[in-house]
């Protein structure tokens, strides 16, 4: 292990290069605001009237700005959309300060126990980690990447016991100094692989497998600036020579350098330096990645927007990469909304904010083939740059699943995903497909004509049948036409050019997917190729209600460009292309009544559609009313997400199973401040079961030769208290009776 000492240089060198302002900067009277800006012009205005942008970069759309005092007016007259996000900054940097100077700051708590109980300075943070490394040796090796512009150095953790040489992944924060969640949960996530090394089986693996390089701190002289001087300070500290100081980091990067959502105005915050990697943090950032050839896969760090972000950021479109980084990037959003509820949308740059020209992610994924993220952490505005401590370990917490999901994606080597989901009911007598998309990641390249799924029908022998290829990265399996109450089981295989073997499950066969086959009773199937007496309710919409037809739009603002079944058609709020999304409302879509009274457990299933860049403040909420609509009970309320999904929920869990029940869908953007659409199909009510076969004695959905053999080996009277299933007629006895109603239901 190569350890080298960094604490007398944090602690003591650089501080004769730190002098702290007299007076630190104040912020009374300014104000965030969150702008709606719709032309060229209104951007352009925004930047004359706004020294600072909180969002981050500026383009169409929504964007987040501090108004200074002075501004107001200029603003107010603009006739620029805006609402207040926070009517006055300094009351909470104040309150900021007066709290940490309580006790958080230098690595203790405030509350006495938990250190994220509130942020923490540099020195803290270095102390942290020299802990952790001290506490776990054999695991962890700091080093020094470089040194910033006043003489920090550029720490950096290699956490793993995987040899070296193994696939890596990097995790960086702070890039920008004033966003001072991002190193909290960098530090998080290196102790939890540490301390979880040897007791949870899952960090174990990818710590055998995985190297993990963490850089807590990109930006030292910037963060510690924001904590000495200037409290909302981006950039770093370098001097311009023009009297300003500062470039940011994160537009210095030589990918795109120089483009759109940059700046060349030395005050700017995004002002991008005199050239490429211009600036010491972002080179010693390059040098590591280039030194550093296992690094594979990529997360920076940076707060807010709760966004889950990937290339191309300055450009449109997407990283051109046959899906893999939209692949992963939903599944870390969704693996986010399962721990603590909070949405995390997942989308390319461009499209999901706005250019933003010579960033980190389109060089580690441009020049050197790293598959990269941007990690937006909480919140979506309330507070911005200023969030409150009790959300720092919440958000620490929702996102380490999330980097568990990419260094998997990493040890697995190829990474399958469902499109349209697993099934776990089919139709008996049918044979069924699955889609499977499957993403190179570190297998290199895959070879398409390997591509198979192996089949088991109750238990017996895996049968390997080849898929189908359905272009691209995509292929179609086959699974049998089964009797009713026959399970399947099945799992995936594909091979790489280089003849490595990748699986799904990755430990198949142990792990299977599996099947039962039933027989459906639809009451109700609605694929909205024709209005089955659907209604639309609006309350306070101003644009976007539901409609059903076939999508209109391009995908660019979140809506769906396909229906899920392939019908054609779905229902969706304000299907036109272009600006047509949901704006203040709920628009509400409600069906006609159904009657489900005589089906047994019957069934609610659906296919949805939600995106929004808002996140958790605007809904899709799914409603059942079993007395004709007159009131409802909640299904499930659901924020932003990525694509189609289909869920399936008992009726009786929420209603009672009347000849009245209605269902409802109610889509919402109030306030009305962010992209939100949603869309609905493959709508349906029905049971899944199968018919009793009376002379079945072994429950396999037949009378046949196994259930004669049962039958015979249990003849006579059954013995008491142990279980006679051959005794068809319930009498106490195996005989004529039972081998009569066997024989009478014979299926062969």
């Amino acid at each position: 292990m190569k350890t080298i000492s960094t604490l007398a240089i944090a602690g003591g060198l650089w501080l004769s290069l730190a002098v702290a302002a007299a007076t630190p900067v104040r912020y009374d009277g300014h104000t965030i605001v969150r702008t709606h800006l719709s032309t060229a012009e209104q951007v352009e205005t925004m930047r004359h009237i706004s020294p600072d942008v909180w969002s981050e970069s500026v383009g169409l759309g929504v964007v987040d700005f501090r108004i200074p005092p002075a501004a107001w007016d200029t603003l107010v007259l603009s006739g620029i959309p805006f609402e207040i996000l926070i009517d006055d900054v300094q009351p909470r940097i104040d309150a900021e300060q007066t709290r940490l100077a309580a006790g958080g700051a230098a690595g203790g708590a405030a509350d006495g126990g938990d250190w994220y109980a509130d942020f923490k300075d540099r020195d803290a943070i270095i102390t942290r980690f020299a802990t952790i490394a001290a506490t776990y040796p054999e695991l962890v090796e700091i080093t020094t990447l470089g040194e910033s512009i006043e003489g920090r150095p550029i720490l950096g953790y290699r956490i793993s016991a995987a040899p070296a040489g193994s696939p890596g992944v990097l995790f960086n924060s702070c890039q920008h100094a004033r966003e001072w969640v991002s190193p909290m949960v960098t530090t998080f996530i290196a102790e939890e692989l540490t301390s979880g090394y040897g007791d949870d089986p899952a960090i174990t693996t990818l710590m055998d497998t995985v190297e993990f390089y963490i850089i807590p701190i990109v930006n030292p002289d910037g963060y510690e600036f924001s904590w000495t001087d200037d409290r909302l300070w981006r950039k770093n500290r370098r001097p311009n020579g023009d009297g300003t100081v500062g470039v940011d980091t994160n537009r210095n990067w030589d990918f795109g350098w120089g483009g759109g959502g940059s700046s060349g105005d030395t005050s700017d915050p995004t002002y991008r330096g005199t050239a490429p990697f211009s600036e010491p943090e972002t080179r010693a950032m390059r040098d590591f990645y280039q030194s550093h050839p296992d690094i594979v896969a990529s997360i920076d760090f940076h707060s807010y927007s709760q966004l889950v972000l990937f290339p191309w950021a300055f450009q449109e479109g997407g990283p051109g990469d046959d899906g893999q980084h939209d692949a992963i990037g939903g599944s870390m959003s969704s693996d986010i909304a399962a721990v603590h509820g909070m949405s995390y949308v997942a989308g390319p740059v461009f499209e999901t904010l706005y250019q933003a020209s010579g960033g980190s992610i389109d060089w580690t994924w441009g020049d050197q083939g790293v598959i990269s993220y941007t990690i937006e952490l909480r919140d979506t505005g309330a507070f911005g740059f200023l969030l409150p401590p009790e959300q720092i370990r919440p958000t620490a917490e929702e996102n380490f699943p999330a980097i568990l999901t990419l260094a998997g994606a990493v040890a697995q080597g190829a990474v399958f995903s469902f499109p349209a989901g697993l099934p776990t009911l089919v139709e008996a007598g049918v044979a069924s497909s699955v889609s499977v998309d499957v993403q190179a990641i570190t297998s290199g390249p895959l070879d398409p004509a390997s591509a198979r799924m192996f089949v088991s029908v109750d238990g017996d022998a895996f049968i390997e049948t080849e898929m189908v290829r359905a272009g691209g990265s995509s292929f179609t399996g086959t699974l049998p036409a089964l009797d009713c109450g026959q399970r399947v089981e099945f799992y995936f295989q594909i091979d790489s050019l280089k003849g490595v073997t990748y699986a799904n499950p990755t430990d198949a066969p142990t792990t299977v997917y599996a099947a039962d086959a039933v027989e459906f009773t639809l009451v109700y199937d609605d694929d909205f190729e024709l209005d089955l007496g659907w209604a639309v309710e609006n309350v306070d919409l101003s644009d976007g209600a539901w409609e059903i037809g076939v999508p209109a739009g391009d995908g660019d603002r979140g809506d769906p460009v396909a229906d899920f079944d392939g019908s054609g058609a779905c229902a969706l709020t304000g299907n036109q292309a272009g600006n047509s999304d949901v704006d203040g409302g709920p628009t509400r879509l409600v069906s006609a009544a159904i009657d489900v009274s005589g089906l047994p457990d019957p069934q609610l299933g659906y296919a949805r559609w939600f995106t929004n860049d808002d996140q958790d403040e605007d809904r899709l909420t799914v409603e059942l009313s079993d007395d004709d609509g007159a009131s409802w009970t909640e299904v499930e309320s659901v924020g932003g997400g990525t694509g189609w999904t289909q869920v399936t929920f008992a009726v009786a869990d929420f209603v009672t199973p009347t000849s009245t029940v209605r269902v409802r869908f109610s889509a919402t953007d109030n306030p009305n401040n962010s992209v939100t659409e949603a869309a609905i199909d493959a709508v349906r009510f029905f049971a899944a079961e199968c018919d009793e076969v009376p002379g079945d004695v072994d429950g396999d959905g037949d009378a046949d030769f196994s259930d004669l053999l049962i039958l015979i080996s249990s003849w006579g009277k059954c013995p008491p208290d142990v279980a006679c299933p051959a005794d068809l007629n319930g009498d106490g006895t195996v005989d004529f009776i039972d081998l009569l109603e066997v024989l009478s239901s014979w299926t062969g």
